[in-house]
Formats: C-alpha cells, sequence, structure tokens
C-alpha cells in the first residue's frame, strides 16, 4: 500500500494517510499529493511536524542510500523564487565549483500553482562532521510549491559511488518528483 501525503495550502500538520486541517473545514485551496513509496519508512520529524524524513526500510539515518525530505515551510507568501535561489546559492557554496556537477533551478506553473523545482549534483556531504564525502556522488531534486501562506517543499536525495552514471539515479528521482502532485479544489 502507497503512503499518500497531502498538503493543503492551509496550516497543517504532517501525518501519512492523514491531513489535519485548522480550522476542520473543507478548503477551497490547492493541495500537494507525495506518494511515498511503500518501502520506505518514516525515520525523523521534528517536534512540530513540519519535516519529515524518510529513508528506505533497510536503511538507518546514519547510513542511508536515498532519502526524502517532506517540509512545510511557514510564512513564505509569495517567496517561491527567493527560497529555490537561496538554497542554490548555499548549495554551490558548501562545495568549490569543480565539485559542482549540476546546480539548476526552474519555475513552472502547475494547475494554476506556481511550482519550482531544483536539481543538483556533487560529493556526498556528511553533515554529522560537515565533511565531503569525495567517495559518493549525491543527487538531489526539490519540488517546491507556493501555497497560500507556506512553501511546501519535497526533495529526493541519492547517494551513489562516484565513478557511476548519475543518469539511472537522476531519472529515479525525476519521476518521483513528477508524481507529486499539485491538485486544484
Amino acid at each position: 500500500m502507497k503512503t499518500f501525503l497531502s498538503f493543503l495550502f492551509l496550516p497543517c500538520l504532517l501525518f501519512a494517510d492523514i491531513v489535519l486541517l485548522f480550522p476542520l473545514k473543507p478548503s477551497r485551496e490547492s493541495s500537494f499529493k507525495i506518494p511515498i513509496p511503500p518501502t520506505f519508512q518514516e525515520i525523523w520529524k521534528t517536534p512540530n511536524g513540519k519535516m519529515v524524513e524518510y529513508i528506505p526500510q533497510n536503511e538507518t539515518l546514519e547510513a542511508w542510500n536515498e532519502i526524502i525530505t517532506v517540509e512545510v515551510i511557514p510564512h513564505q507568501t509569495g517567496m517561491l523564487d527567493f527560497y529555490l535561489r537561496k538554497h542554490k546559492i548555499a548549495i554551490d557554496m558548501l562545495f568549490s565549483a569543480s565539485e559542482i556537477f549540476r546546480s539548476e533551478v526552474a519555475f513552472t506553473e502547475e494547475k494554476g500553482t506556481k511550482v519550482g523545482y531544483a536539481h543538483y549534483r556533487n560529493p556526498h556531504y556528511l553533515v554529522e562532521t560537515q565533511a565531503v564525502d569525495n567517495n559518493f556522488t549525491e543527487s538531489m531534486g526539490m519540488k517546491v510549491v507556493q501555497g497560500k501562506n507556506d512553501l511546501f517543499r519535497v526533495a529526493y536525495n541519492i547517494k551513489y559511488p562516484e565513478d557511476a552514471s548519475p543518469l539511472p539515479f537522476e531519472e529515479k528521482i525525476q519521476s518521483f518528483l513528477e508524481s507529486c502532485e499539485v491538485i486544484s479544489p
């Protein structure tokens, strides 16, 4: 059974298979449906539930090869362009120019809702030690949807050996991001 997370463009909490709205009444806003693969498990979330991370069931937070991050970024009315460009600058500053293999940001509209995409490929960054692991390459795709007051973000990162072709991994990421759909009211 697939798990779907739906973000309704109202203040909300994230739960697998559940959407809790405030106020508790039907919404006339768009929603964002994210199909979490059935082989993934929730591994971490912030205390307020605004960021949740999923990894394959046979992996750990310390040793993952794939990770999906879902996040509500509050109070970001009209900030989609700024958020994605700021994120790109942060990634670009983390690595030297020769280490950044791909760094792209693009904007579009889906079903009347503004959407941004970002794609990165660079050496795997070890968050815990603030170091670069040059034995692995990491590709990330991100889809960010502009809500009425908030931004809604899903990111899919895949880590693979540095000498492997990035194409199958980036195709998998792109396919997943395309399956995360904006649903009109």
